[in-house]
C-alpha cells in the first residue's frame, strides 16, 4: 500500500534586512522538520522579499530552492510583481501577496496549515511547529495559536508567530488575515499592527484563539507605549495570568518555563525603550541554544 502523502505546513516569513536572520531561520526550521513529519506534515518554508528588501537578501531569497520531502525552502520574490507601500504596510501586503501567489500555483490548499513568522523570530526547540500543529489539530474550534501582543486593551495574536488553517484564512480573506490597518488620525484607537485583523475577525465570529505564554524576557524595557501597562511601565499580566515584562528578547511557549520560540523586538532608535547595545542583544539572540 503506498504511503499516505504528508499534509503541508506552509510557513511564510518576510525578510527586508539582516541576512543573518534568514540563515538562522532556514537552519533552525530544518531541525523542526523531522518532529513535524512524525505527525504527518511536510514543512514548506517560503522566505518573502519585497522592493524595500536589501539587495543582497533579495538575491539570496530569489535563488532559494532547497530540499524536497519533509523540508523544502523556496523563496517568493515580489520585487517585480507588486509596488509596496512603506513601513508595516509592506510587511502585511507581502504576506497577503505571497499567500495568493502560492494559492494560484496550487502550492497551498484547504487542508494545509499555514504559519507566519517574523524575520526576527526563531525556534528554541525542535518540537516548536509539531507542538503547535498538534495543539491546533486536537482543537477543531481553535482558529489560531501564536505569540501574543497587547494594544488598545486587547491581546492579539501577533505575526512574530501565528499558526492557523488555510481554510480559516480563505474564510476571512488574506487581506483580513495578514494586512495592516493604520489609524486615520494620530489619536485613532483603531490602530492595529500586521495581522491583528486576524484576531479581531475571530473575536467578531466567536472563534477562539490561543496566545502562547510568556516564559521569560531578556533585556527588559523600562517603559512601553501600550495603554495596557500601568504608569507607562513595561509590566502587565499575560493572557494566562503570567507576569510579563516586555523587552527586546522575549520567549514564549505552551507551558510555563518551557520556551519554544524567541522573538527579538529590535527597537533601536533615539527615544526608544531599549537601553542596551544592539550588537550585544543580537549576539545573545543568535546564540540562543535550540533543544531537541
Amino acid at each position: 500500500m503506498p504511503a499516505r502523502p504528508l499534509q503541508r505546513l506552509i510557513l511564510l516569513s518576510v525578510h527586508h534586512s539582516h541576512p543573518e536572520f534568514l540563515t538562522d531561520q532556514i537552519e533552525r526550521f530544518r531541525r523542526c522538520a523531522a518532529p513535524l513529519a512524525d505527525l504527518g506534515f511536510a514543512l514548506r518554508f517560503h522566505p518573502v522579499v519585497h522592493h524595500y528588501t536589501r539587495e543582497d537578501i533579495g538575491r539570496v531569497v530569489a535563488a532559494l530552492d532547497q530540499g524536497r520531502g519533509i523540508y523544502q525552502v523556496r523563496g517568493i520574490d515580489l520585487r517585480g510583481r507588486l509596488l509596496m507601500p512603506g513601513g508595516a504596510l509592506a510587511h502585511g501586503r507581502s504576506l497577503s501577496a505571497a499567500f495568493q501567489a502560492l494559492w494560484r500555483e496550487k502550492a497551498v490548499g484547504f487542508d494545509d496549515l499555514i504559519g507566519i513568522v517574523d524575520h526576527d523570530a526563531h525556534p528554541l526547540d525542535t518540537s516548536l511547529l509539531a507542538r503547535l500543529a498538534a495543539e491546533l489539530t486536537r482543537a477543531p474550534d481553535l482558529a489560531g495559536i501564536g505569540v501574543p501582543q497587547w494594544h488598545c486593551g486587547h491581546c492579539f495574536l501577533h505575526p512574530a508567530l501565528l499558526l492557523t488553517r488555510v481554510r480559516t484564512v480563505e474564510e476571512m480573506g488574506p487581506s483580513t488575515a495578514f494586512e495592516v490597518r493604520l489609524p486615520r488620525a494620530p489619536d485613532d484607537g483603531s490602530w492595529n499592527d500586521t495581522a491583528e485583523g486576524f484576531t479581531l475577525w475571530c473575536a467578531e465570529h466567536g472563534r477562539p484563539v490561543l496566545p502562547l505564554r510568556v516564559c521569560s524576557t531578556a533585556y527588559p524595557w523600562q517603559e512601553w507605549d501600550s495603554g495596557m501597562v500601568l504608569a507607562d511601565g513595561a509590566e502587565l499580566a499575560g493572557w494566562h495570568g503570567e507576569p510579563v515584562r516586555v523587552g527586546n528578547l522575549m520567549r514564549y511557549g505552551l507551558e510555563e518555563n518551557a520556551p519554544l520560540v524567541s522573538h527579538l523586538w529590535g527597537v533601536f532608535h533615539p527615544g526608544s525603550p531599549n537601553h542596551y547595545p544592539w550588537d550585544e542583544v543580537l549576539a545573545a539572540y543568535l546564540g540562543e541554544p535550540m533543544s531537541g
